[in-house]
């Protein structure tokens, strides 16, 4: 179901975030959380993707747990290309890293530190009614109107008609001028997004068949949402390698890139030394930086061929 809000924010901040979302329902403006509104059995990055594509607003909760966090950038990158509103809700006095910056730096700011919180959730509450689904940018200033031309005469004809004609002829004759020098610029190149996300899950693979866990956990845990612990994920990697022998080879069934989101899944198979398989399933996004890491993962246990 739609909602007006995504509440985005680091794990953390779980406290801050559930605390806003219940002053916004209150005052009934419907909210979007993880992991609260993620359907069992649902993959995190779809869910995630498409509450940003059918809420109305994006509204950040900020502190210094954000500044490591990849899926924000991402979150609010997905918001910025949905052409949502984003709003920033500061809980600590922080700026955003560079990553979140490219999309914050120029949109409304919302101070809830320093025991203003009750006040800046009655701001942004009164800011989310009149949000009408366009992006809230900061208005530029008014045009300082510039001082009348006095009227005064010369042959007849007022002065400031003159001067109004003098300057009108010499724009049409420079944009007489530019129209036929100018000249189109080049459309920058578009990255291949399956292309990258392949690369990353190629980084992960390449770490496996090494044997070495401590690179593939960085690379499986890219994002910080591994849905179990290190030393949990490295045992089942090990457990693998003694009842299969070391990952022999790998090939790749497909990626493909899951709309203008910048998520893409790719399915591969691993081929084991003393014959297993096993399939895998990987969802790769892309954070505001253009760095790539896996959000999501499926493996099936490996199988002997009959």
């Amino acid at each position: 179901m739609p909602q007006d809000v995504f509440i985005s924010y680091r794990s953390e901040d779980k406290s801050w975030a559930d605390r806003l979302c219940e002053t916004l329902e209150r005052q009934n403006i419907t909210c979007w959380m993880a992991p609260r509104d993620v359907t069992p059995a649902r993959e995190w990055a779809e869910a995630i993707v498409d509450a940003i594509q059918h809420c109305k607003a994006f509204v950040l909760v900020l502190s210094s747990n954000s500044l490591q966090a990849r899926q924000i950038s991402r979150e609010a990158e997905l918001a910025d290309r949905q052409g949502l509103p984003i709003f920033t809700f500061r809980v600590e006095n922080v700026d955003p890293p560079p990553g979140l910056m490219y999309f914050l730096g120029n949109l409304q700011w919302v101070d809830a530190f320093g025991g203003k919180f009750d006040a800046a959730a009655a701001c942004l509450v009164e800011v989310l009614g009149k949000t009408s689904g366009t992006a809230t940018r900061t208005p530029l200033p008014a045009p300082v109107p510039l001082p009348p031309i006095p009227v005064a005469t010369q042959g007849g004809l007022p002065l400031r008609n003159i001067l109004i004609g003098v300057v009108a002829a010499a724009i049409l004759a420079l944009g007489a001028w530019l129209i036929p020098n100018r000249k189109p610029v080049p459309a920058p190149p578009q990255p291949n997004p399956t292309a990258g996300a392949k690369v990353e899950v190629e980084k992960y693979l390449n770490a496996l068949k090494a044997s070495n866990y401590k690179e593939a956990w960085d690379q499986f845990n890219a994002t910080g949402r591994a849905a179990e612990s290190e030393e949990k994920r490295v045992n089942t990697w090990k457990e693998a390698d003694r009842n299969f022998g070391p990952i022999e080879s790998y090939r790749f069934k497909r990626c493909t890139e899951d709309g203008p989101s910048g998520i893409v899944t790719c399915l591969f198979q691993l081929d084991y030394r003393d014959g297993a398989t096993t399939e895998g399933k990987y969802v790769v996004a892309r954070d505001g930086a253009g760095d790539w890491g896996i959000s999501e993962s499926k493996h099936a246990e490996p199988k002997k061929a009959k």
